[in-house]
């Protein structure tokens, strides 16, 4: 499958569709809420997309679902051992986060299971989860709202663990952090949720359209986000301050 068109979209968009070609070998779909791992860097694993359904907040995965990986590229930068607390300061500063994107809010949770619900929420009960820190923020075009979380644990295969139980789909989602303004409808209709693990971290979005209604897991300027925002820019924040 052919990268995101260049030619669309806000600058954010375009230099995210750029590093996607030079990063990667293009977009791997397949109908299935389960499949292989593909590695993307020494210490990140591939990206998912997921199409979920929605209730109060974030909705269990009862509609069908895509998942989209991204292929193998070269060395990231690298994760601290250490599960060290993170702030929103540091990994959601306005002068640090691609241009174009706008921080509406911004939390940081202590009680890891209050970022997700049911079966996800347990899981993250279990492990050892220090916080998630998480913030929402609008796209570039102002057509879409993101929850952009890092959930920091003790060790890589916690990480793992939570990311084997998303991939299984056995319940629970990541819940939108909602505000005033463009943010008012995320979490209230249809999202998609991309996610990835980086060491000790698992990194995710959930994306949404600002007008509320449906959204495409298809379209070119979703996936764009993703690469933006969970593929290259938090991997590159917490390499400087995880």
């Amino acid at each position: 499958m052919p990268g995101p068109d260049v030619r669309r979209g806000s600058p954010a968009l375009h230099r995210a569709a750029v590093r996607a070609q030079q990063r990667s070998r293009g977009w791997l779909i397949t109908l299935a809420t389960v499949v292989a791992f593909i590695a993307v860097a020494a210490c990140v694993t591939g990206t998912w997309l997921t199409l979920a359904g929605d209730g109060e907040q974030q909705a269990h995965a009862t509609t069908p679902t895509t998942d989209v990986s991204a292929s193998p590229s070269g060395h990231g930068p690298q994760v601290r051992d250490d599960a060290a607390p993170l702030s929103t300061d540091a990994l959601f500063d306005a002068a640090s986060i691609p241009a174009g994107y706008r921080v509406l809010t911004s939390q940081e949770l202590h009680d890891c299971a209050d970022a997700a619900t049911d079966g996800l929420s347990k899981i993250l009960a279990e492990v050892d989860c220090s916080q998630v820190v998480r913030a929402t923020v609008v796209s570039p075009d102002d057509e879409y709202v993101t929850t952009l979380g890092v959930v920091n644990v003790a060790e890589a295969g916690e990480a793992e663990k939570i990311r084997e139980h998303i991939d299984s789909g056995d319940g629970g989602a990541f819940t939108a952090l909602r505000s005033d303004g463009p943010g008012e409808h995320l979490g209230l209709d249809p999202t998609v949720l991309g996610y990835n693990t980086y060491g000790h971290y698992v990194l995710y979005a959930v994306i949404g359209d600002v007008h509320g209604g449906g959204i495409s897991r298809d379209d070119e300027a979703v996936t764009g986000i993703v690469t933006d925002l969970v593929d290259t820019y938090l991997p590159d924040v917490l390499a400087e301050n995880g």
